[in-house]
């Protein structure tokens, strides 16, 4: 048997997973994310999203596949006309896996008795118990599971941020990728640790984290998240860093030890990855590299670290050249801007990181 289970899946939550283990257990599944739901107005996130929500809840179940069959219709995602897709494809039995809110008003979906005829249904029943007067009006054959799922939605979800509701690896990616306004949640962060003029200023590097993002092909929403947060520890006191850094388990090298405006970079890129949960290893190493970069800088660190130097705030005197040269070519950029960092420590008797040398002499053989 094959079984067919849809549904907007934004997200998928704790429940689907869950509804679909179980079903896995009676034959194989496939996962539909709606393409185009004819009831609702439209989803909060895109398709594209969504079903990497799902590869991500549902890719570890034996027996489960995602299918993007309704975005390859590319009409309204009418369960019909995806039934009639997939039939054409296989001469398994199917069913339909619904819920009991479904059920009650299965007797107005688009061709019911059509549908009907094409499949058997399996409904869950939240409570055990629900009104099928309208699937016995189509004449369906249909069986109620013997599963209760656990009282969820994701537009419970998206109304609360509850990232409990969520897989662990679901909540990753929305924290990663700014889904459902959770940059709102980072924003408030900030301006909890944050003065006006630093805020302000992760916000102009997060608008041009992006641009350069979309400029060079890399992900935009991970640019800006990155651009929000880097320097969201920047203002806390030297003893809570240090802190901070002990009880992360930091171990700083005797020159970090000695240059505290380097700390922020290593206690903000450990603070994102365990009070935020944001674990996207991209995200975390461009904000642990934006003050000293390194060598063999990954495209995101690169843009994170260029985007902190050409922000809209920045009004250092050959700002406007450094603008230009990030719009030609990142390494060109890398190269200007590293080698400003070792004049400028050197001709002030500073100690220069040896991140920031190796970084310098990368860009130079280039």
């Amino acid at each position: 048997m094959l079984i067919i289970f849809g549904g907007s899946f934004d997200p998928p939550h704790k429940s689907h997973v869950d509804m679909a283990k179980y079903l896995s257990k009676i034959g194989k599944t496939l996962i539909i994310p709606a393409f185009c739901a004819p009831h609702k107005h439209g989803a909060a996130e895109s398709f594209e999203d969504r079903v990497k929500m799902c590869e991500i809840a549902f890719g570890d179940i034996e027996n489960v596949e995602i299918s993007t069959i309704e975005k390859e219709l590319g009409k309204k995602s009418y369960t019909l006309n995806t039934v009639k897709a997939i039939k054409e494809t296989t001469k398994e039995p199917l069913a339909l896996a619904i819920g009991d809110d479904m059920a009650r008003s299965f007797d107005s979906w688009y061709h019911a008795e059509e549908l009907a005829a094409l499949c058997k249904i399996f409904v869950f029943a939240r409570d055990g118990k629900t009104d099928l007067s309208a699937l016995e009006k189509t004449g369906a054959d249909y069986k109620m599971l013997d599963f209760k799922p656990k009282c969820c939605a994701s537009s419970g979800f998206r109304k609360t941020l509850d990232f409990s509701l969520l897989p662990q690896g679901v909540t990753q990616y929305i924290k990663a990728n700014s889904l459902y306004g959770v940059e709102e949640l980072y924003k408030r962060e900030l301006r909890r640790l944050l003065g006006d003029k630093r805020y302000n200023h992760c916000l102009n590097v997060a608008d041009e984290a992006k641009r350069l993002a979309k400029l060079y092909g890399a992900n935009t929403r991970k640019a800006y998240t990155a651009g929000l947060l880097h320097d969201i520890t920047k203002e806390l006191p030297q003893k809570e860093q240090l802190q901070m850094a002990d009880d992360f388990g930091i171990i700083m090298t005797d020159l970090e030890k000695r240059a505290p405006k380097l700390w922020h970079a290593i206690t903000g890129a450990a603070f994102i990855q365990n009070s935020l949960e944001i674990k996207d290893a991209e995200i975390i190493d461009a904000v642990r590299y934006h003050t000293t970069a390194k060598k063999d800088m990954g495209l995101l660190c690169k843009i994170l670290y260029l985007a902190d130097y050409t922000s809209a705030d920045r009004d250092y005197d050959g700002v406007e050249q450094m603008r230009e040269a990030v719009d030609k070519s990142l390494d060109e950029a890398m190269l200007i801007a590293t080698q400003f960092t070792v004049n400028d420590l050197a001709s002030r008797g500073l100690p220069i990181h040896p991140d920031t040398v190796e970084a310098f002499k990368q860009y130079k053989k280039r």
